[in-house]
């Protein structure tokens, strides 16, 4: 959020005092107008590359506390992995709320996504784990050819979360089922770093293209407020079991992850360009505020939430998003002219 913001706030509330006192003829400086390009850089490059530097650090967190569970098998390690995944997981929810670009593509999805598989199918894919040393990219190129749900992050979270340590560390101790889950984890991590190659290339690229940043931000809209309203539609839907990464008990972390990354991709990061400054150079400061507003009622029902994580929290994070969700598609969208639908 640019110091623009509450200058232009304050202009809102002093204009029928201004328009008083000041003679006709005096002329209103004008707000410097937020560019496309200028907003599409700003969310590449200070929102979605530091949150993916963030992931790849928490994913070599996994990845190297689960080589050495697999040398070490007791409950130091284990737990050492568990906190290493949910700290990936986290991550990884500031950043899938709003997929934007190379991040919403079907790899993605299939390893951080997808549901995993029972635990019989998994402990039978784990026998066929290479026995030989793999480098991470070799390790991607053989596990993306598993079929979904037995890869990426729901595997190793399957393997993770199973009954209390000593059966987890059995279970692990079974057969290849550890060396499975380092495996997954070589997966994860090479996924995560094709992901930056790519965000590196395009937040470089977009110099060179002149249509490409208007393109960006209407996915970057539409995107938010598919997020947005998926809080109702899929993460807290239904019976508590089912909610966003309720086996890992770790739901209410997700959630505050998932508002942390849409916090940053409307306000933008450390005073950043968002589409706070994009609206209000647009001469909509009195509809950013309406959006700040409802954006801090979403904020306040998680904190609530992460208090007591019960379906009545639950359905109250589901109505302020709803609402929130209902003003970013029916004025702000309208507002800068972006068709919502359309990526």
């Amino acid at each position: 959020m640019k110091k623009l913001i509450p200058l232009a706030l304050a202009a809102l509330c002093l204009q029928p005092l201004a328009q008083a006192i000041t003679p006709a003829s005096a002329v209103t400086p004008e707000l410097k107008r937020i560019a496309a390009p200028e907003l599409s850089t700003a969310i590449m490059r200070e929102v979605v590359i530091p949150n993916l530097a963030t992931l790849k650090q928490e994913a070599e967190r996994l990845k190297s506390s689960s080589a050495q569970l697999c040398k070490e098998p007791n409950e130091q390690q284990l737990s050492a992995v568990q906190k290493a995944y949910l700290g990936t997981l986290v991550a990884w929810r500031k950043i899938e709320i709003a997929p934007i670009g190379p991040t919403n593509n079907v790899n993605n999805g299939r390893v951080f996504e997808a549901p995993a598989a029972p635990l019989s199918t998994l402990t039978e894919q784990a026998k066929t784990t290479p026995d030989r040393t793999m480098v991470d990219g070799e390790a991607f190129h053989y596990g993306i050819q598993l079929s979904d749900g037995t890869i990426g992050l729901p595997a190793v979270g399957a393997f993770l979360f199973n009954g209390s340590p000593t059966e987890t560390l059995a279970l692990l101790q079974k057969d290849k089922n550890c060396a499975y889950l380092q495996w997954q984890t070589q997966v994860i991590m090479q996924q995560v770093i094709t992901q930056q190659y790519e965000w590196f290339g395009l937040s470089r690229g977009i110099e060179y293209d002149v249509s490409y940043p208007g393109q960006f931000v209407v996915e970057y809209l539409n995107q938010i407020i598919l997020g947005v309203s998926s809080f109702r539609s899929a993460k807290l839907s239904g019976d508590s079991k089912n909610w966003q990464d309720a086996k890992s008990q770790s739901t209410a972390a997700g959630i505050q992850a998932n508002i942390q990354g849409l916090t940053l991709l409307l306000e933008g990061s450390n005073g950043g360009i968002g589409l706070d400054d994009y609206l209000i150079s647009r001469d909509q400061a009195a509809l950013w505020k309406k959006v700040a507003h409802q954006l801090a009622q979403l904020q306040s029902a998680v904190t609530v939430f992460e208090t007591t994580t019960s379906a009545k929290n639950a359905a109250r994070i589901g109505a302020a998003a709803d609402q929130l969700a209902a003003t970013l598609k029916t004025e702000v969208a309208p507002a800068l002219n972006i068709r919502i639908g359309k990526k």
